[in-house]
């Protein structure tokens, strides 16, 4: 059908077409005074339409050129067009029921007949498949409508990498340290489950309005576990990826390699997010793939000097030639990276992501929109392709824009999907590249063996529009949505077993393999009596790992001989709710902590837990921060402080953070090391109660904060014996107005000194109710305790956690009509 020549053929053409509620369109006619009410041009009513939030760009950019007709794919009905790569065209749709925003990816007509492209395209979909994580882009479905072959994929609103440093410049070194690692939390999930992505690079890599990263795209990747994945080979596509981000190794044969050459990827990424630059942003394909494996980019430090040394370090090992010299697994990315990623990051701004269309922004829940008081300017344009073009005025006002049309216009089509093809560029309200960092460079394949009618020239990415890959601009308006539903166990959620005697699927031989393939909400059950891993890191909320063997007997975890991290177990940043129950954990000295906590974990738990064997301690708290709803609680934890260690409990922050809302309750901690739990950082709402302490030269030791940092720390009903000191307080006398310390209802006994400071008085501390034997010393910092005459006796076996340390039956002391010690 021809453009429409007025505005009552436009408005037609959008009732025929389905994409605006009629009763809607209708209420919104009467509101404004009827179709008289509106501009009289086509595009400027266009405008005025999409400003108003009843049509998207895509929809009035197609019907704008007379093209009503299949505004549906199979259930789902289009809203936006995203993107275009080499693997088809990706739409923003809605489900005509459930009303659930997806990214769906249409294999332009064309090539559907084209067994080859079918063939690839079918393959991404099974290797999308294969993969269920957070920081990876899920599949829900391939299906065909026709002639329509299409992708459903998960619904991320957000920005890839690619663009936000285009928009924004070069990260700051934290923040680009967060999206790298998130980055390599995501391929380690995949090198567990054998698979290699073969295409890592900024554009395929998104972040979403709440600082998530999730990887794109996984239309290259090799699934070494699918004896069937000969596609690459059966069509002759020796080099496969994209020139500017892509392993010498891989430059030479896209087969064999392995998740190392992932982690060149993934470094080239990091190296684009701290400068800005593609590491070779000049020359050929071919000079590129060269280069790749005989010079070294130009140094990061000649772009700026903020960069941290040890952050280069980490970047040139990821980027080094021979994969033998890089990090061999994801994990060990991630665990080089953990001094930067422990410091929290905010989530990207408003201005940092995509502004959506009025009717998308509406419908997301208020999301930035491009919205004013006066129609955009919709151009509709004689390019091929090149639809409406969209931009807010300058100046904002209430009075009608000026409005430029275009006269010759598309040759018109009859529906939506036979012009689209891979060749399309970005849809209309794309924000186009402003020239900060060079195209990327597309190696797509090269030929190799006597079948050359199949085969293709290496290809440069034309103009600024970078090509990806299965649309990876889709990350323009990418939103998360809800998680597809898990098989019903207990809560809802699923549950994972860890035994090296029972297969199937849900099985798992490692605790590690399990911890990969948990989602939000599962439970890992654990069916054997010990484990030996190297490192298990849980990232994920509400996911609890416990022990499954009879009468509640706890699973010894061991370290084994290699560890990439600094504890044997680590629960990072948006483990929130996480809960480990019934483990012995024994870093064997062969790491630092038994256990590593960091960033904002709130809710998480241990329970149940002993920790031994750290090089430095049992549990390692950095920038821990739980909430008053749902503080980090260590309940029943058991560590055993060697003589060498430094702290049972290290809770530590960098900068000027504060270790916030963390309950320590039940445990017992016992010597000869040095502190039970020592404080080296403020602390914002701590409480520390019914705890046995013994054998330590501290029982509690906290650093005076810097001035005007807080110390809110509660010490209550603990018992403390055979300890030098009971708490106390280091560091020089300084003006702390923001100490909140408070000593009750503690029994000390054979305790030199009860409560001492290492320098002059703090203020700000409440001492009451607290018992001492005749034995103890009271201490300098706080009035004397309470004797306790005669003494109340109390058991010192170790091998009887219900009575050790506590008192014997009828001798609980009390202070003024309440008792004291752990209960």
């Amino acid at each position: 059908m021809a453009p429409p020549a007025s505005v009552p053929e436009f408005l037609d053409l959008v009732q025929k077409s389905g994409v605006a509620d009629e009763a809607k369109l209708k209420a919104y006619l009467g509101k404004i005074g009827g179709v008289a009410a509106l501009p009289a041009e086509p595009a400027k009513a266009a405008g005025q339409l999409v400003r108003d939030a009843m049509l998207t760009y895509f929809q009035a950019e197609q019907i704008l050129q007379g093209k009503w007709k299949r505004f549906t794919i199979g259930k789902y009905r289009v809203l936006e067009r995203l993107g275009a790569g080499g693997m088809g065209t990706v739409f923003l749709c809605e489900h005509k029921l459930m009303r659930r925003r997806v990214a769906v990816k249409v294999l332009p007509t064309a090539k559907a007949a084209d067994q080859a492209s079918l063939d690839r395209f079918n393959r991404e979909a099974r290797a999308a498949a294969a993969v269920d994580h957070p920081n990876i882009v899920r599949a829900f479905d391939i299906d065909q409508d026709e002639n329509l072959h299409f992708l459903v994929m998960e619904y991320v609103d957000g920005t890839n990498l690619q663009d936000l440093v285009k928009k924004t410049g070069p990260l700051d070194p934290v923040r680009a340290c967060h999206y790298v690692y998130a980055s390599a939390v995501g391929l380690d999930h995949a090198n567990a489950i054998g698979m290699v992505h073969r295409d890592i690079k900024p554009g395929n890599i998104l972040l979403d309005r709440a600082g998530v990263v999730k990887i794109l795209d996984m239309g290259l990747a090799r699934l070494t576990f699918d004896t069937d994945d000969h596609i690459t080979r059966k069509y002759d596509e020796n080099i496969l990826g994209t020139a500017d981000y892509l392993s010498p190794e891989q430059a030479e044969d896209s087969h064999t390699v392995d998740i190392r050459s992932d982690i060149y990827s993934l470094g080239a990424t990091f190296y684009f997010l701290l400068t800005g630059s593609q590491p070779f942003p000049e020359g050929t394909i071919p000079q590129k793939l060269i280069w790749h494996r005989t010079r070294e980019p130009r140094p990061v430090r000649e772009y700026r000097a903020d960069v941290p040394d040890a952050v280069v370090a980490v970047l040139a090992r990821m980027m080094a030639k021979k994969p033998e010299h890089r990090y061999q697994t994801p994990a060990e990315v991630m665990a080089a990276l953990q001094p930067w990623v422990s410091i929290p990051i905010a989530p990207p701004t408003d201005a940092e992501m995509p502004q959506l269309s009025p009717a998308l922004a509406a419908s997301l829940g208020g999301r930035p929109a491009v919205r004013s008081t006066a129609s955009p300017t919709m151009q509709l344009g004689a390019e091929a392709g090149s639809g409406i073009r969209l931009s807010s005025p300058a100046s904002l006002s209430s009075a009608p824009t000026q409005i430029a049309v275009v006269t010759t216009a598309p040759t018109p089509s009859p529906g939506v999907w036979e012009s689209l093809d891979d060749a399309s560029p970005l849809a209309a309200g794309d924000t186009p590249p402003n020239g900060r960092a060079q195209p990327e460079a597309r190696a797509t394949r090269a030929p190799s063996g006597p079948s050359r009618r199949r085969t293709r020239p290496l290809l440069l990415a034309a103009g600024a529009a970078v090509v990806l890959i299965g649309g990876g601009i889709v990350a323009y308006f990418l939103r998360q949505p809800p998680e597809p539903p898990l098989p019903p166990v207990g809560s809802g959620a699923k549950r994972l077993i860890v035994s090296k005697s029972k297969s199937g699927e849900g099985t798992f031989q490692t605790l590690a393999q399990a911890v990969a393939r948990a989602a939000n909400g599962d439970t890992i059950a654990v069916e054997e009596p010990t484990l030996t891993e190297s490192l298990v890191r849980v990232s994920r909320r509400d996911v609890t790992i416990e022990s499954a063997l009879p009468d509640g007997k706890p699973v010894a975890l061991t370290l084994s001989a290699a560890n990439p991290g600094t504890a044997l177990v680590e629960v990072v940043n948006g483990a929130e709710s996480f809960r480990l129950r019934g483990f012995v954990v024994d870093a064997q000295g062969g790491a630092d902590y038994a256990i590593g906590m960091s960033g904002n974990i709130a809710g998480a738990t241990l329970e149940n837990v002993t920790v031994q064997g750290g090089k430095k301690g049992g549990v390692r708290l950095f920038n821990v921060a739980g909430n008053s709803a749902k503080p980090v609680v260590l309940d029943r934890v058991r560590v055993v402080v060697g003589p060498n260690q430094d702290a049972g409990v290290k809770v530590e922050t960098q900068g000027n953070l504060s270790a916030r809302a963390l309950v320590v309750r039940f445990c017992r901690f016992e010597g000869p090391g040095r502190a039970g739990i020592r404080f080296e950082a403020p602390v914002d709402g701590v409480d520390v109660t019914n705890c046995r302490f013994f054998q330590l030269d501290s029982a509690i030791s906290a650093a005076r904060p810097a001035d005007r940092q807080p110390l809110k720390l509660s010490v209550t009903q603990n018992m403390i014996a055979e300890c030098k000191t009971g708490l106390v307080v280091t560091g020089k006398d300084r003006t702390t107005p923001n100490v909140v310390l408070t000593v009750s209802r503690n029994y000390f006994a054979r305790v030199p000194e009860a409560i001492g400071r290492t320098d002059a008085d703090l203020p700000g501390v409440t001492a009451k109710q607290n018992g001492r034997a005749p034995d103890a010393n009271a201490g300098n910092l706080i009035p004397n305790a309470v004797v306790v005459n005669p003494a109340p006796e109390f058991s010192t076996n170790r091998a009887d956690d219900p009575a050790f340390l506590r008192f014997l039956p009828g001798g609980a002391p009390t202070v003024e009509g309440l008792r004291v010690g752990a209960e």
